[in-house]
């Protein structure tokens, strides 16, 4: 972590555009630190990718639910948004998600 630290915030970047960190996937220190302390003002997966793949493809587009260390802390801790924020808007998304699921599948809610 001593190492992260010292690459976010006293490596000399200079008149750096952009910085890309390929992270491993899951929600280690690691993920959770780069993505509370840096600023990302990019799509990392490119923006409404996934509407457009669906559209292509023909089929339903449910939804998006943002990249946001929030999530990943309290999923890690086994508290999921939806329980522990659920007016919040990333809790929001979950349950648009799941209410579109429930009538694909005609669940009543």
């Amino acid at each position: 972590m001593k190492a992260l630290q010292q690459l976010l915030h006293q490596v000399q970047w200079g008149g750096l555009d952009l910085l890309v960190i390929d992270m491993p996937p899951g929600t280690g220190d690691t993920q959770l630190t780069i993505s509370q302390q840096v600023v990302l003002d990019v799509h990392v997966f490119g923006q409404n990718g996934v509407l457009k793949t669906s559209k292509e493809m023909g089929l339903d587009y449910l939804g998006d639910i943002p990249l946001d260390a929030d999530i990943c802390e309290l999923s890690d801790f086994g508290t999921p948004v939806v329980v522990t924020k659920p007016d919040s808007y990333n809790a929001q998304c979950y349950k648009e998600i799941a209410k579109k699921i429930m009538n694909k599948i005609d669940l009543k809610y």
